[in-house]
């Protein structure tokens, strides 16, 4: 095999497997089958349900927020999408759901700027989930310019011209975002999608323990804990 192919062929195979994280976890089996608001918070333990963050923010208000990170590239992401927002509609006013689209390379950079870009459009919502399906249906190819023309033209059919979306993708404002998604990511040691944060100080582990509460019964628990502080 040409080494160039068999190197992006491994990197497809990488981002993958780093794709494919909580999703024992958070497989929409599991998810539908557990009733949320169950409560947890007694049997949560450290190393097993979650892990904490070093160095946690100071809480500047009573807000609680539960990051998403997420791949548009994911099939899992766009599977889990629906069972989050679910949960989200349910939070209380005090928890904002906060999604962070991951940077682990410069495909990823991209992905990760057309989110940004996509919450300026109409219908932002669709779209949103329109680049589920158009970038995992072009994840394998490897030349970030190709994929460039392809969301292009589904920006276009969104009310964004190819010319205004190429402009948003080089402006300081997306690239500032995405520079802030990146040093979240990787200050929280995100490796893998979809991935939950809480408060900005727990990230929810991948494990059968998690998948047997129910992964939204762990985030529950963990915003109460987050409130006591």
């Amino acid at each position: 095999m040409n080494p160039k192919l068999r190197n992006a062929a491994l990197a497809a195979m990488v981002l993958l497997v780093l794709a494919s994280g909580l999703w024992l976890a958070l497989r929409p089996a599991s998810v539908a089958d557990i009733p949320i608001n169950s409560d947890v918070t007694d049997s949560l333990q450290e190393g097993v349900h979650f892990r904490v963050l070093k160095n946690p923010p100071a809480k500047t208000d009573s807000t609680v927020t539960v990051s998403e990170y997420f791949w548009y590239g994911c099939p899992h992401c766009r599977s889990f999408e629906p069972h989050v927002h679910r949960w989200q509609q349910s939070s209380a006013d005090d928890v904002t759901l906060k999604q962070v689209p991951v940077v682990w390379n410069d495909m990823a950079r991209l992905h990760a700027a057309t989110y940004y870009v996509g919450l300026g459009a109409e219908n932002s919502d669709k779209l949103h989930q329109r680049l589920f399906d158009q970038i995992i249906d072009i994840r394998t190819v490897r030349n970030v310019e190709v994929q460039k023309k392809q969301l292009a033209v589904l920006f276009a059919e969104h009310g964004i011209s190819a010319e205004a979306f190429n402009e948003a993708l080089a402006s300081d404002a997306v690239l500032d975002q995405v520079a802030a998604a990146e040093k979240a990511m990787r200050d929280a040691e995100i490796s893998s999608t979809p991935s939950m944060v809480v408060d900005n100080r727990w990230v929810v582990l991948n494990n059968e323990q998690v998948g047997e509460i129910g992964v939204f019964n762990v985030i529950d628990a963990l915003i109460e804990r987050a409130r006591k502080l």
